[in-house]
């Protein structure tokens, strides 16, 4: 006979959702299960429905209705000791399974028996239960490539957990979810049970996972608790780091020496990279990331030490930051260190336009922008005259002479539109970046596909280059976007978004990347625009060269609102 598998599926005010979740589980061609349903609490009529399927199914649903609401973690414990079969399935109250997905996990698990677990790609759907393209980035995140599952998982999670079946003793024996835990909690399974034995995603989508405005963790809850989230990201790796040995990494056995502080080498770099990426400065990662220095000083004691002093070397930076209360960026080393595991560093396209009055001005932006860590970017200046002498020579900045009917606007328009990139965006001549400038919008960027918007924090830069004035921006929210001025810093949106906006408007020369930045608040949701919130962009008081007076400009400004305002009410 084949073995008992339960499918858990635990709601909390989920009626509109938990009948298409139920009827899928019903649905599979899989005969030999059980349907665990716990409702936590729910207020709304999430009970009554689960009690209707339960009668209409006595003989496949088992009911678990409690009176108070506990929490997902403890929840779904609770329904993993409930569980009487070989195999839990995992299946949120939202989503929903293809009809042969427990066939196809059970038939794999049946086969591999070195294996604890198996994953499904998935589908994503909107809250009506469609296909939506808008929600492609985000679902490939969990279909993204296996090529070796621990190593890949030192960067973050991209195991999707309503698509797991897990073997039930193992997942008792390592006592279910961690329940202090508030995003993370999968994360955090899934490295426990590799420390135990192998986990593989089968390579067909088999769950649909529905995304939408309640969804736990997709939304702005996370990027409004992202201290919290970076701490638990943290903390679930450097468990990692630790249960995992070397060779269950390697996803082999390692033979030599050189092999064995290859990959130690690599897991410290990529761990310190981590702490850059989560919190800019050294945290817990790199204290383990130290560790892994010190056993790789057996195998290769020279390339040990340097990687060592550099560790050693931002620790010591942060510290002084920390006690002088003065900007003391990380260094260049363990900013790339940070890159390393990047498959698709982000391309970055600027665009400036040039007067031959501000030819010392662009300049200094080109050197600022030769200087950045992040090196995937080009840069697009145009202007009526030919290039000046000074400018540096390098492929990726890119002079266009304009001819006399040229609108320099409409130019930079067509570059940003047309060049393939993931952000674009305009800098004026005389505007800087820190070093780290770019690197910070990219690692954005690729931490969180789904963002269409990010922009910073600007200082001001004087003639003779003393940054001061810092300005800060809010974080994007829709009730602030009529009175805060959101264009201040650096502002790079998706080229998609730039195109659908139709790029910088003609009609507002002067105050166009004021008018984007207006037109974008008011078409994107909250959470697919970002507040980088620091200084990442220098603005020369000469950059911008307008022939408006205060007056026109406010004017503009102010009929800039008052047209995205009317679109959105006339949609």
């Amino acid at each position: 006979m084949p073995p008992l598998v339960s499918i858990c599926i635990c709601a909390y005010n989920r009626a509109d959702f938990i009948g298409e979740s139920i009827d899928s589980a019903l649905a599979q061609s899989y005969s030999n299960i059980e349907i665990i349903v716990v409702d936590d609490g729910s207020s709304d009529t999430t009970p009554g429905i689960i009690a209707e399927y339960a009668k209409a199914y006595p003989e496949k649903i088992r009911p678990f209705l409690l009176e108070e609401n506990i929490g997902p973690c403890l929840v779904r414990n609770h329904a993993f000791q409930q569980a009487r079969g070989k195999y839990i399935a995992l299946l949120d109250s939202d989503d929903r399974m293809l009809p042969d997905r427990i066939h196809k996990q059970v038939e794999f698990m049946e086969s591999h028996p070195d294996h604890v677990g198996v994953f499904t790609m998935i589908r994503a759907i909107n809250a009506q239960g469609l296909p939506d393209q808008k929600l492609d980035e985000e679902a490939a995140l969990f279909n993204m490539p296996i090529n070796n599952l621990r190593y890949q998982l030192l960067h973050g999670n991209f195991l999707n957990a309503p698509s797991a079946l897990i073997l039930a003793n193992t997942l008792k024996m390592q006592g279910g979810l961690e329940p202090t835990l508030t995003y993370l909690h999968d994360y955090d399974l899934w490295v426990r049970l590799l420390a135990i034995g192998e986990m593989a995603r089968l390579p067909e989508i088999l769950t649909e996972y529905r995304i939408h405005g309640g969804n736990l963790s997709i939304g702005d809850n996370v990027l409004r608790n992202s201290a919290q989230i970076g701490m638990e990201i943290a903390a679930t790796i450097n468990r990692a780091a630790q249960l995992w040995s070397i060779n269950q990494i390697a996803g082999r056995a390692l033979t030599t020496s050189k092999e064995i502080a290859d990959l130690q080498l690599n897991i410290a770099g990529k761990l310190a990279g981590k702490d850059i990426e989560l919190f800019g400065e050294p945290r817990m990662l790199t204290a383990t990331a130290y560790d892994y220095v010190l056993r790789a000083s057996w195998h290769d004691r020279p390339r040990a030490h340097a990687l060592k002093l550099e560790l050693e070397k931002c620790v010591a930076n942060s510290a002084a930051q920390a006690s002088a209360a003065i900007r003391l960026p990380p260094s260049q080393e363990l900013y790339r260190l940070a890159q390393a595991g990047w498959s698709h560093p982000p391309r970055i396209i600027l665009g400036s336009f040039v007067a031959t009055s501000q030819f010392d001005l662009i300049i200094q932006t080109c050197q600022s922008l030769l200087a950045q860590i992040h090196e995937n970017w080009n840069f697009h200046i145009v202007c009526f005259d030919s290039a000046p002498a000074g400018l540096p020579n390098d492929s990726r900045i890119i002079w266009h002479r304009l001819s006399d009917d040229d609108d320099s606007l409409e130019v930079i328009n067509k570059i940003l539109m047309n060049e393939y990139g993931d952000l674009v965006g305009a800098i004026y001549p005389g505007d800087r970046l820190p070093e780290e400038g770019l690197f910070h919008f990219a690692l954005k960027l690729h931490t969180t596909p789904y963002l269409q918007w990010i922009y910073s924090d600007e200082m001001q830069i004087s003639q003779d280059g003393t940054i001061h004035n810092p300005i800060s921006n809010p974080q994007f929210q829709h009730e602030l976007t009529d009175g805060s001025n959101y264009h201040g810093g650096l502002n790079l949106y998706r080229r998609e978004l730039f195109s659908k906006l139709s790029g910088f408007d003609l009609a507002f020369e002067g105050v166009e990347d004021f008018d984007i930045a207006v037109r974008a608040a008011k078409t994107l949701p909250e959470s697919e625009a970002f507040h980088l919130p620091e200084n990442l962009y220098y603005r020369h008081k000469e950059g911008r060269m307008t022939s408006l007076n205060l007056e026109e400009e406010y004017s503009l400004r102010r009929h800039s609102i008052d047209r995205a305002s009317n679109t959105t009410s006339n949609h």
